[in-house]
Parts: structure tokens; C-alpha cells; sequence
């Protein structure tokens, strides 16, 4: 017994051959199949936070990164500015000091500038109630 949906929504069963029948069935197969795959993708928790922690990673990666390089043009913008003003000789070896110790670490610096960020960012989502 064929059942066919006409325009009207009716079915429709005098005109289906095997042919159409098995046709509709094998693309009711493959809707249905499609379907399935999405809800599973869905409920993959495990997939889904490995994507959401991949996600994360890389934006504290770029965070970091971006933390480095910002230290470290605020560390040449501090050295310009002390050979400029001529500053004594203790407040340049402080100024060495620490621009060496960027140099040899950026990671550090750049790391905590990144958990600043994402502190920042994880008190704005919690104040918006996300």
C-alpha cells in the first residue's frame, strides 16, 4: 500500500509505482539519517567541550601573544623615554633591569597579561549573566 502526499497534503496512493515508492523511501532514509547524525553531534558532550576547550586555548594563546607583544613595546616605549629625559644612573639600571627580564621571560609577563584578560572577560560574561 503506497502512501503519497499531494499538494493538498492528501495521500495519494492510485498513481505510485514500486520504483517511486522505493525512491521516497530511500530519500526518507537519508533525511532521516541526516537527522540522526546532527541530534548525535548535539549530544556529544565529550566532542563539544573538547571543541569549546580548543576554542579557549586558542584565544589565551592569542591573548598571550598579543600580551607579549604588548609589554614589550611598553618596555621600548619606557627606554626611549628614559634616554630621553636622562634620568640618573640607578633609574637606568632599574630600566635595564627589567627590560632584561622581559627580554629573557616575555612567557611570564605575556601569561599573566592573558589571565588578566580572561579574568576581565569571565567577570564581564558573569555581570551580563551569561
Amino acid at each position: 500500500m503506497s502512501i503519497r502526499k499531494t499538494d493538498a497534503g492528501s495521500h495519494d496512493s492510485q498513481h505510485d509505482t514500486p520504483e517511486q515508492i522505493r525512491a521516497e523511501i530511500a530519500e526518507v532514509r537519508a533525511d532521516l539519517g541526516d537527522t540522526v547524525e546532527a541530534l548525535a553531534a548535539k549530544t556529544d558532550v565529550k566532542a563539544r567541550a573538547k571543541d569549546a576547550a580548543d576554542q579557549a586555548k586558542a584565544k589565551v594563546a592569542d591573548s598571550v601573544n598579543s600580551g607579549a607583544k604588548a609589554v614589550q613595546a611598553k618596555a621600548d616605549q619606557v627606554a626611549v623615554k628614559v634616554r630621553e629625559t636622562h634620568l640618573p644612573e640607578k633609574a637606568s639600571r632599574v630600566k635595564s633591569r627589567i627590560q632584561s627580564q622581559v627580554r629573557a621571560r616575555p612567557i611570564p609577563f605575556a601569561v599573566a597579561a592573558g589571565a588578566v584578560i580572561v579574568l576581565a572577560a569571565a567577570i564581564v560574561a558573569r555581570r551580563r549573566g551569561r
